[in-house]
């Protein structure tokens, strides 16, 4: 029987009931609608403006302002006849359907894991702590590590002592993407300043961490408290639903082995590896942008498309059908740098996951979850990010940077008029936004498995002017 493994969901911004979202709004405007948990993806979980890159009062409010500019500019492109690119409405496509699937995971794990309310309350306040750390790797063979750890009273005297060893510090603040090690071992109770934690497995190498100081910031208000609890439920679910899901995915896929067809795989090897770049030891970086090999998938007149690839049960795949699969949900290799002669088997096992979850957006269907208020909240997400980045670049066609924008007097005062004129129409919720505590922190959250690994789109950096006081109490 073949294996599937699973790609890691996370389901962060899918966790929050309904009810709890109907009331946590962050602005309306007309029949947009921007909720809490969006407001903190994109200024969380994205890499801010730096403009915008504190938890000052003035940050929230340039943040607020941006979001609430691309909802108007992308109603604004709209009448202006500007509309989504084919590439980006397949992209949309392929949002839409991993939102499926990741509720389709949630539904599965939720069905059979119970999380006990002890132990997600245990953690409330503990996962507001913001540590300053420091950390240290060493090879997993060195026999001297003992040694090391125990000189590690203070970084001078080690550094001292072993030259070659590198300190590097970091600032953590808990997120659900951490390794799960790491913010288990930290995010507990019996933890001292000084104190050397680990060790961690990283590849080769062994990580150490030496705890500095840490940070706390209790969870105050009711909506902080919520939103905790929906972060820490939804990591529970990520560190234990794993072989739940991954024995779900072995029961249904059971019968649906897939069986090449060696002319029509031989075909695509040739048809992709003739433009393949390899370094000068013959070595694949899948993810160069040399090796966009994706992008060629439209020259027709070099590979028979109708030729069969493989059969899934009764149903046959061709080139063809794999094309138009590929360009709503991109190949994700497992293993980016490889011999050439690895990657037939890379590509092989790429497709394999292309098709397991081909299927298991067909099965998010049977449970509704394309009609599911998330998944249309993606794709409006998306549609007006896309939307109002496309009008940027049509009103300033030779720009390079933002910039051009960010300082064009004229066009910044055409936008505090367009957000004047809709005055009456914006209903911003000020209770909410000024409880919201952001990170200092920059961090850009991905899901590397994932065939849009971006959790949310980055912050569009229209205008670096706060909003008109007539909108702020």
């Amino acid at each position: 029987m073949k294996k599937y493994y699973l790609c890691l969901l996370t389901i962060f911004y899918l966790s929050c009931s309904n009810k709890e979202q109907k009331y946590e709004f962050i602005f309306k405007f007309d029949d947009s609608i921007v909720f809490i948990e969006e407001f903190i993806m994109r200024s969380e979980y994205t890499i801010r403006p730096i403009f915008c890159q504190g938890n000052k009062e003035s940050d929230k409010n340039l943040i607020l302002k941006n979001l609430i500019l691309e909802k108007l500019l992308s109603k604004v492109s709209k009448n202006k006849n500007i509309y989504l690119s084919e590439s980006q409405k397949k992209y949309i496509i392929g949002r839409e359907a991993q939102t499926m699937r990741q509720l389709l995971y949630k539904k599965v794990v939720s069905d059979s894991l119970k999380l006990s309310t002890d132990k997600i309350n245990s953690k409330i306040n503990l996962i507001g702590r913001e540590y300053k750390l420091s950390y240290i790797q060493i090879p997993k063979n060195l026999n001297e590590t003992s040694l090391i750890i125990n000189s590690w009273s203070y970084d001078s005297l080690l550094i001292k002592k072993y030259p070659r060893i590198h300190i590097f510090n970091k600032d953590l603040k808990w997120n659900e993407y951490e390794q799960a090690e790491i913010l288990d071992s930290l995010y507990i109770l019996d933890r001292n300043i000084g104190e050397i934690v680990g060790p961690f497995s990283v590849g080769n190498l062994h990580m150490y961490i030496k705890i500095n100081s840490w940070y706390d910031n209790p969870a105050i208000t009711e909506s902080e408290v919520r939103l905790r609890k929906n972060k820490i439920s939804n990591y529970f679910y990520k560190i234990t639903g794993e072989k739940i899901y991954l024995n779900y995915i072995n029961k249904i896929m059971e019968e649906k082995n897939i069986k090449y067809k060696k002319e029509g795989f031989t075909s695509l090897i040739n048809y992709f590896g003739k433009r393949l770049k390899m370094n000068e030891n013959k070595v694949i970086d899948m993810k160069s942008h040399y090796n966009n090999i994706f992008s060629y998938m439209n020259e027709s007149s070099e590979i028979n498309k109708s030729e069969i690839l493989f059969q899934v049960s009764n149903e046959f795949w061709s080139i063809e059908k794999l094309f138009k699969n590929i360009k709503i949900h991109p190949l994700v290799f497992r293993k980016h740098i490889m011999k050439r002669n690895e990657f037939p088997n890379q590509l092989k096992i790429a497709i394999d996951d292309l098709v397991r979850d081909y299927y298991f957006t067909k099965k998010s269907e049977e449970y509704g979850f394309d009609k599911d208020k998330k998944v249309i909240q993606q794709k409006i997400m998306w549609e007006d990010y896309f939307l109002a980045q496309n009008y940027l670049k049509d009103t300033f066609p030779d720009a390079k940077t933002s910039t051009e924008w960010l300082e064009d007097y004229q066009f910044q005062d055409d936008l505090n008029l367009l957000l004047k004129d809709n005055f009456k129409n914006i209903e911003i919720n000020w209770d909410i936004i000024h409880n919201i505590n952001l990170t200092n922190i920059p961090y850009h959250a991905i899901l590397e498995k994932e065939s849009y690994p971006d959790l949310a789109p980055n912050l569009l950096p229209i205008s670096k002017t706060s909003l008109d006081s007539i909108f702020i109490k």
